[in-house]
C-alpha cells in the first residue's frame, strides 16, 4: 500500500487499523519522526520507517500537549514542502488508516 501525504511543519503518527483501535486490531503504528513507543492503550509504535523524502524533527518537543496520556508521540515529526510517501508493508485489502496531527 502507497500513501502518498503532504505535511508541512505538522506532527504524524500514523495508524492502519482493521476495525476500531484496540490494540489487537492495530495491525501498523508508525511513530513518524521518532523512536519505538507504546502508547497508554498499549498500541505499539515503531520507529519511523517506510518513508521517502522529508526530514524528522524534535520540533514539537518544546511545547506542552494537553488532553492525551501519550504526550511523547507528539514531541515529534516528519515534515516537507513537498511530498512524503510511505510504503506500507501491507497485502491487498481494506484498512482504516488513522493520521493524528498537531498544529
Amino acid at each position: 500500500m502507497k500513501v502518498n501525504v503532504f505535511i508541512s511543519l505538522i506532527l504524524l503518527m500514523i495508524s492502519i487499523i482493521k476495525a476500531d483501535l484496540n490494540p489487537d486490531n492495530v495491525l501498523l503504528a508508525i511513530n513518524c519522526g521518532g523512536s519505538a513507543f507504546t502508547s497508554s492503550k498499549g498500541i505499539e509504535y515503531i520507529e519511523d520507517s517506510y518513508y521517502e523524502g522529508g526530514q524528522s524533527s524534535d520540533f514539537g518537543s518544546q511545547f506542552e500537549f494537553k488532553n492525551t496520556n501519550d504526550e511523547a508521540l507528539y514531541h515529534t515529526e516528519r515534515w516537507s514542502e513537498k511530498d512524503i510517501t510511505y510504503n506500507l508493508p501491507l497485502g491487498d485489502g481494506k484498512f482504516a488508516l488513522i493520521l493524528k496531527f498537531s498544529e
